[in-house]
C-alpha cells in the first residue's frame, strides 16, 4: 500500500534545514547549540543540515554520488531518486545503517549496494532484493565490515533493470559518516517523534528516516503519522526538482 498522500509541506533551499510541521508532540528537552540556534518550534521536527561532522570534514564533493532523480528502467516509469536531505550528506550511528530510495511501480526486481570510502575505494558489495511499496528500504547487510567511525562514506544503488547490470541502468545514492553516540543520544524508551526529532535537529539523518519510516509502516490509521511521513517524500521530492 502506497503511503503518499496530498502535499502539504514546501521546501526552503535557501535555509540549510527543512522543518516537517508536527502537532501534538513537545519538542525533546535537550538540543544542541547548531540546533537551537534553527529556533525549533515545539510543532516542528527540523533536520539541521549545516552540521559540522566529527570526524573527517564533510565530502569536498557529494554531487558524484549518484543522480538525486536516478533515472527510470523504462519510459513509463516514475523517475527513481534516493531519500537523502539537500547537501546529500548525513550522519549516522549505526555500524550497519539503512538507506532509503523512492521506487515507484519499477519494474526492477534487484539493486547493487556499492559502499566505497571518500577516496574512492571499493568497501563492500551486495545485490539486494527491492521490497515492495513506493519507499524501499536498504539495510547494509551484516556481512559489510562495520563503518569506521569519523570516515566518510559513499554509498550507491544500481537498479538493475534487467538480468544483468549494464552500464546505463539507474544509479543514486548519498553520503554518511558513522559518529560515536553523543551523551545527549535520546533513550530508547523516549516517545519515537522525540527521538526523530533529536537525531534530525543533530545531523542523524539516516536514525531521523529508519524511525519515522517504522512508525508510519506501524500505524498505518494515524493519520498525524502518515502525514509527518509524506512530508519527508513531499520536501525531498521538490529539493530534486530544485537541484
Amino acid at each position: 500500500m502506497s503511503l503518499l498522500l496530498p502535499q502539504w509541506c514546501s521546501w526552503t533551499l535557501r535555509i540549510s534545514f527543512f522543518a516537517i510541521a508536527l502537532s501534538l508532540f513537545s519538542p525533546p528537552q535537550s538540543f544542541s547549540k547548531r540546533a537551537a540556534s534553527a529556533a525549533a518550534s515545539p510543532k516542528q521536527i527540523i533536520f539541521w543540515d549545516g552540521f559540522e561532522p566529527p570526524g573527517d570534514g564533510a565530502p569536498r564533493d557529494t554531487s558524484g554520488a549518484g543522480s538525486r532523480d536516478g533515472g527510470a528502467c523504462a519510459a513509463n516509469e516514475p523517475a527513481i531518486h534516493p531519500l537523502m536531505p539537500a547537501r546529500n550528506f548525513g550522519l549516522t550511528l549505526a555500524a550497519h545503517p539503512t538507506v532509503f530510495a523512492q521506487l515507484p511501480e519499477t519494474s526492477a526486481t534487484q539493486a547493487v549496494l556499492v559502499v566505497t570510502n571518500e577516496a574512492g575505494t571499493y568497501y563492500e558489495r551486495a545485490f539486494l532484493p527491492i521490497p515492495a511499496g513506493d519507499v524501499a528500504a536498504f539495510p547494509f547487510p551484516l556481512a559489510f565490515a562495520p563503518l569506521t567511525v569519523g570516515d566518510n562514506y559513499r554509498w550507491q544503488l544500481v537498479i538493475v533493470c534487467g538480468e544483468t547490470v549494464e552500464p546505463d541502468d539507474p544509479v543514486l545514492g548519498g553520503w554518511m559518516q558513522r559518529t560515536e553516540p553523543p551523551a545527549s543520544q535520546p533513550q530508547v524508551s523516549q516517545p519515537p517523534i522525540e527521538q526523530a526529532q533529536w537525531y534530525a535537529q543533530n545531523g542523524y539523518w539516516y536514525e531521523m528516516l529508519a524511525i519515522l519510516a517504522k512508525e508510519a509502516r506501524s500505524h498505518p490509521s494515524d493519520a498525524q503519522l502518515q502525514s509527518l511521513w509524506q512530508a519527508v517524500l513531499t520536501d525531498e521530492s521538490q529539493a530534486s526538482a530544485e537541484l
